[in-house]
């Protein structure tokens, strides 16, 4: 940090108006410039630019002199492979932010690093970074490439802010990462709800291998039973296998007269099942955290499903929504929203600590709190967000009649 300031005794003839100075006891002599001090402190400037990699501004002298700063932060995200989807909806969230913040004087520099949804990539990518002084970075996308990428972070001191991920995805404890996905398990409440009209009926519950996948076939296990819902169908089929499962998964929900699936894969693969229930000419009801995603992405066809389709996802901010569509020209994807959220949570952080991680890190956990775009921003033990809940909705409904994804009020 470059301080400049002026020197007191510049302003004093040095043969003669410091003699009565000298003169006075210590007490008084240190009140006199204390108040002098004062009077000239306008005059000290804190240097407004700063960058993670070299100089970072970070003086203490007072927030208003901070205000235009210039930060380098990293991003290692999926832009191509299989995670893609999610690690360009993220990328969205932090353009997004990025603009959001020049037009207050921040000015952000973003060093992208593409994974290509590979976790041996992911650590070469967090390691480049490293070299390149970069200690504040977003990603990575997933948590199955996040993990193999921790023992990078550790050594070289970097946080991590993932906003596609909760710590109930990963196993173990990993301090520097922070997570900006509202945990899953928070769904719960509002799942049983939705399942409480479904007493007594079938459900069948499909999905995906993955940490994702078992995460939420339990929480759709327990709130199912705790709602008196009669689960006959229970399959975790292999990423690499979905298209193969569905024909016989659906074919035997049909012999078993299913009337709920309850279902996770990705965007692709709740696509591919929504169109195998309608080869196969079963109306039932679905509920899919990825169905929104594939309804945004026009990958199901709202207008002749047989379906009626339910998403479970956090809950949405309708201002965010709006002043994304003014600017996009279209909607936020999954994941855009707490995307926006890692960047303003990591300035923040930067303003409060420079590039000295641990202070950061110190204060993330102990003092950082501010709404977000994505619900509250205050990090627990396990660093998951406090974040706003879960939503049911409905957005595909059955007898052809499409409905459009609603933005709710607040």
């Amino acid at each position: 940090m470059v301080v400049d300031c002026i020197d007191p005794s510049d302003s004093l003839d040095k043969s003669e108006n410091l003699l009565p100075v000298v003169s006075m006891d210590m007490n008084l002599f240190l009140r006199i410039f204390s108040l002098f001090v004062l009077v000239l402190s306008p005059h000290f400037v804190v240097s407004a630019e700063s960058a993670l990699s070299g100089e970072v501004g970070t003086g203490t002298t007072g927030i208003d002199q901070r205000k235009k700063q210039n930060f380098t932060i990293g991003a290692v995200l999926s832009l191509s492979g299989v995670a893609a989807p999610h690690g360009t909806a993220i990328k969205d969230g932090l353009e997004f932010a990025r603009a959001k913040l020049a037009e207050e004087g921040i000015k952000v520099t973003i060093v992208y690093e593409d994974d290509g949804s590979v976790a041996q990539k992911t650590t070469s990518s967090v390691e480049k970074l490293a070299r390149d002084g970069i200690k504040y970075v977003v990603g990575p996308t997933w948590g199955i490439l996040a993990l193999p990428a921790a023992p990078s972070f550790q050594r070289h001191k970097m946080l991590s802010f993932q906003p596609a991920n909760s710590s109930e995805f990963v196993s173990g404890n990993y301090p520097q990462f922070f997570f900006l996905l509202s945990p899953p398990s928070t769904a719960m409440e509002p799942l049983r709800q939705f399942l409480s009209k479904f007493k007594g009926k079938k459900a069948a519950i499909v999905v995906v291998e993955s940490i994702w996948g078992r995460l939420w076939q339990t929480i759709f296990l327990e709130a199912a039973n705790a709602q008196g819902v009669q689960v006959v169908i229970n399959e975790v089929p292999q990423f690499s296998d979905i298209q193969g499962s569905l024909k016989p998964l659906v074919s035997r929900m049909k012999r078993e007269g299913v009337n709920l699936l309850l279902s996770t894969t990705w965007s692709e693969g709740t696509a591919q099942t929504v169109k195998e229930l309608e080869q196969q000419h079963l109306a039932l009801s679905l509920l899919s955290p990825d169905l929104n995603e594939a309804v945004n992405d026009e990958l199901v066809d709202t207008q002749s499903s047989m379906i009626d389709g339910y998403t479970i996802i956090p809950k949405e901010d309708s201002e965010f929504i709006i002043d994304f569509l003014k600017v996009y020209k279209r909607k936020p994807r999954k994941y855009t929203d707490t995307g926006y959220d890692a960047l303003m949570t990591m300035v923040a952080a930067i303003k409060e600590s420079g590039s000295n991680t641990e202070i950061a890190r110190s204060f993330l956990e102990n003092s950082f709190e501010q709404k977000g775009v994505s619900g509250r921003l205050k990090f627990n033990s396990s660093h998951d967000v406090a974040g706003a809940g879960y939503d049911v909705r409905q957005i595909v409904e059955r007898m052809n009649v499409a409905s459009a994804v609603t933005v709710r009020d607040r």
